[in-house]
């Protein structure tokens, strides 16, 4: 078995499977978590306009007796 490490390809191997996992795990993975923190940005900015909105449309209601 400590031949087939000595060989030149067992690098080759290393690499592509280095570069399968930054790939196929690692990226879509870091993808996924800034989809999710951009989405929540945008629940949250819409809350707080809504907030906002309401606010000022509760000041600009006439009182009533």
């Amino acid at each position: 078995m400590k031949h087939l490490l000595r060989h030149p390809l067992a690098a080759v191997l290393l690499a592509l499977v280095v570069l399968f996992v930054a790939f196929f795990l690692v990226l879509p993975a870091l993808a996924l978590i800034f989809h999710l923190v951009i989405g929540l940005a945008i629940i949250w900015v819409l809350f707080s306009l809504f907030k906002v909105y309401r606010h000022h449309r509760h000041q600009e209601a006439p009182a009533r007796h």
